[in-house]
């Protein structure tokens, strides 16, 4: 079909836009730890780096600070943005009751194909750990508590965790720092699968929550033995 063509538009999909692409690549890189809190960028380095001009980079910097990922320094630039311990005590709240009130309603009506997709990743999470994969386990244990929350069909649920889930990304990994916060996190995990097959949703509501709560307190123990 020629490229004047008006259907042209309709059936060729449309190239993204560099600000678009760019965006995406360093909204990845902040939330896998590729650019730590604190990080200076420095557009020159960034445009070398990712191979496009000024004016694209800036109006995906801009979307980044927009969306609280980049800060202003007092020395003039953005730099990569930090989440502080009590931003972490409140998310981890909001966890804490939306999962566990997700788990217990999925415990009353999942389906054989969400109990096998759960499975599934704990299997990964398994081999991911044996094989000491932080990346492969992170990824496995998000997949696991998505799946719980999809198992909820809870959709206003769904969009309130979903709304905090960028803030979680950017600790998962910390979360899983260490060799025995991976095996209790693990261990847990396996006993919510049993609850969840069982129907038990008082037993598995409680658990996910000190599942959650557990976590935290393994955050708030790294983050004081670093300060």
């Amino acid at each position: 079909m020629p490229t004047d063509s008006p259907m042209a538009s309709l059936v060729e999909p449309e190239k993204p836009k560099l600000a678009d692409w760019a965006y995406g690549e360093l909204r990845r890189y902040i939330i896998e730890g590729v650019l730590p809190p604190g990080t200076r960028l420095v557009e020159s380095k960034i445009t070398e780096s990712l191979r496009i001009s000024r004016t694209p980079l800036r109006e995906a910097l801009r979307r980044l600070e927009q969306e609280g990922l980049l800060e202003r320094h007092l020395g003039g630039g953005l730099r990569v943005t930090d989440v502080s311990m009590d931003e972490i005590h409140e998310i981890m709240d909001m966890r804490a009751l939306l999962e566990g009130h997700c788990a217990a309603l999925a415990a009353a009506g999942i389906s054989a194909g969400e109990m096998a997709q759960l499975v599934q990743a704990h299997h990964e999470a398994e081999r991911a750990i044996h094989s000491h994969d932080l990346a492969a386990l992170t990824e496995a244990n998000t997949q696991f508590h998505e799946g719980i929350v999809g198992a909820a069909r809870a959709p206003r649920f769904t969009a309130i965790i979903d709304g905090i889930r960028e803030s979680v990304l950017r600790f998962r990994s910390e979360a899983l720092s260490d060799e025995l916060t991976r095996q209790h996190s693990f261990e847990q995990h396996t006993e919510i699968l049993r609850l969840l097959q069982a129907g038990d949703a008082t037993g598995v509501e409680a658990l996910m929550r000190e599942h959650i709560r557990d976590i935290e307190k393994h955050l708030t123990s790294t983050r004081r033995g670093t300060s």
